[in-house]
């Protein structure tokens, strides 16, 4: 079975939509929050990054 491209940022968002609809029900909300927020900020230049280097793959290879 191939595995596409878009899955593991696909699982992410998911991952991180999760955690953060899980924020009220957490004993230590506000460590909570912190963790999550870096952990948000960290997937976001992954993303970021990913996508910079498709968009950097695929001009190069048109050329």
């Amino acid at each position: 079975m191939q595995r596409s491209l878009l899955e593991p940022p696909i699982a992410l968002i998911n991952y991180l939509n999760r955690a953060w609809r899980r924020v009220g029900t957490v004993p230590n909300t506000t460590v909570y929050v912190i963790w999550l927020s870096l952990e948000s900020i960290a997937a976001v230049g992954f993303l970021g990054l990913l996508a910079y280097l498709a968009i950097v793959f695929a001009a190069t290879r048109l050329r």
